[in-house]
């Protein structure tokens, strides 16, 4: 089990039909960090998927750089 910590992240949704499926997230410095990809990805995709910016808790593991990733967004 790693860290649990409250991040911000960008949250990719894929739409399938009336399903939504969280895709992927990604982890942002700050909200403005964040808004800022995710208007940026908003214009370079297609009506089947949806961003958000969201505050979560997260499992967070540390790699070999030194960089630290949320594993699992915690419900």
């Amino acid at each position: 089990m790693g860290i649990i910590e409250t991040v911000i992240v960008l949250c990719l949704f894929i739409y399938n039909g009336d399903e939504k499926k969280i895709e992927g997230w990604y982890t942002q410095e700050n909200i403005g960090e964040c808004l800022t990809a995710k208007r940026l990805a908003s214009r370079n995709s297609g009506n089947q998927v949806l961003y958000t910016c969201s505050v979560e808790e997260c499992e967070m593991s540390i790699d070999s750089t030194g960089a630290k990733h949320c594993d699992k967004i915690i419900d």
